[in-house]
């Protein structure tokens, strides 16, 4: 063939392109998970494989359009980077027919790639956009396969995306400045969204404006103006610039749309790729591991998520025995080391409570050494949380549910830990006075002195 138009170039490039349904692409391979937590974690981040992918697309179309015999007397396929479109067709065909490549990764929240180009450059109609949906062969790991293609004009999405958006006065769609006279790389071709940021009151008057364009004012145009009133509206009243501007899963363009239904609603390893996205998009990865292990057939030597074992079951049941009514965990002191005596259960008053050296059992000795004049006293209940006393009805070594609350055990000079649900630290049973005096500061105490 030694003649071809625009609009037949296009048609039968993007029945070639069409042609690569289902196929696996070798590109690149993205190897199989190791573990359970590998492969949860692989699940959650295979997205950000998409801009990468989309490049090597990109190239790979160029070399694919090439190799068609339709094409190789009348010039060849190239890609532009930066520029618009992505693979542009050089050669005798005019205006130059171009593919803009976007890929999409279905298992993600949306089609997130943006398309903001003008519609000043689709006036030919002689661009088309290529949505390729990917994942890989076996759902999360292996070589980027094509799920399926979406071929459409871009003057018909730039049309949809900015009837959708341009709404004033509450959103503007502003066209790029004329900036023909730059050289191509700092030329401007995007489109931008504005939303109104005023008070109710500057929206009223905003409103009033835009009614006295009448009916046909509201339309959007890239033409002056339509862009002459946009530019009136931001320098009356305060926008701000959209972030999410363009994004093409919010065009609401009816073939963007129906691609994408199609897309969710396919089936891969037993299940629709809208019911994977939701799954892999939880927390539960316990239920990923599992339906990978059975779906996709992953196998693992040790589960994500343990069983507990039967001994640790016992001992919280044997826990639960010898803790009746429900008595969790002993404590109502204030939680500092002035409070974690090793051997001697102390009794701190006021601004004792800093001073964490005199409360210490001296030298590590098996009796306390008492050289400062303190109360010592066994474990005994207490009105207050905080309200020490001197009780006469001490706990003995098997605790039960006391009139008062209990006080705080604890031992000094070990590691910290925190008591879990109903355990009961093992004290010591060493000389303590029931009584609750140490009359000699100075001397050991011993069963002379009152030992309980």
């Amino acid at each position: 063939m030694t003649k071809m138009d625009t609009q037949t170039a296009i048609k039968v490039a993007s029945k070639h392109l069409a042609g690569l349904r289902g196929h696996v692409l070798d590109l690149l391979t993205i190897s199989a998970p190791v573990t359970p937590a590998a492969a949860v974690n692989l699940a959650k981040v295979i997205s950000k494989l998409s801009p990468m992918l989309g490049n090597l697309i990109e190239f790979n179309t160029v070399e694919f359009l090439n190799q068609q015999k339709e094409f190789s007397a009348l010039g060849k396929w190239k890609r532009q980077d930066p520029g618009f479109p992505d693979a542009i067709f050089d050669g005798t065909i005019s205006p130059a027919p171009g593919f803009e490549i976007k890929a999409w990764f279905p298992l993600a929240t949306e089609i997130t790639a943006r398309f903001k180009d003008s519609q000043k450059h689709f006036l030919q109609d002689q661009t088309y956009v290529v949505l390729l949906a990917w994942l890989p062969e076996h759902l999360i790991y292996g070589k980027p396969a094509v799920r399926d293609l979406c071929i459409v004009s871009g003057a018909s999405v730039a049309a949809a995306r900015d009837g959708h958006y341009h709404n004033p006065p509450d959103y503007l769609v502003v066209e790029p400045n004329d900036t023909s006279a730059r050289t191509s790389n700092l030329q401007q071709t995007n489109t931008n969204g504005y939303k109104f940021q005023g008070t109710k009151e500057q929206f009223v008057a905003a409103e009033r404006l835009v009614k006295s364009w009448g009916p046909a004012g509201v339309k959007y145009s890239h033409t002056g103006q339509c862009q002459t009133r946009v530019q009136e509206l931001m320098s009356k009243f305060p926008y701000r610039l959209d972030t999410n501007f363009a994004k093409t899963d919010r065009i609401v363009h009816a073939e963007i749309e129906a691609f994408k239904k199609r897309v969710l609603a396919s089936t891969v390893h037993g299940m629709t790729v809208q019911e994977w996205a939701r799954l892999l998009a939880s927390d539960d990865e316990a239920k990923i591991e599992k339906t990978l292990r059975e779906r996709v057939k992953i196998e693992w030597e040790k589960s994500l998520v343990e069983e507990p074992s039967a001994g640790s079951q016992r001992a919280r049941e044997e826990a639960a025995e010898r803790l009746p009514d429900h008595v969790a965990d002993v404590g109502a002191c204030l939680d500092d080391a002035g409070h974690e005596i090793k051997r001697l259960l102390v009794e701190v008053h006021g601004a004792a409570v800093f001073s964490l050296h005199a409360l210490f059992a001296a030298n590590s000795v098996p009796l306390p050494y008492v050289r400062n004049s303190v109360r010592a006293a066994e474990l005994r209940t207490h009105a207050l949380p905080f309200a020490t006393g001197d009780r006469r009805l001490s706990i003995q070594r098997e605790v039960r549910p006391p009139l008062w609350s209990p006080v705080l055990i604890r031992v000094v000079a070990e590691a910290l830990h925190r008591l879990g649900g109903r355990e009961v630290p093992e004290v010591p049973l060493v000389e303590v006075l029931a009584n609750g005096r140490v009359l000699h500061s100075a001397c050991f105490i011993g069963s002379s002195q009152g030992e309980s």
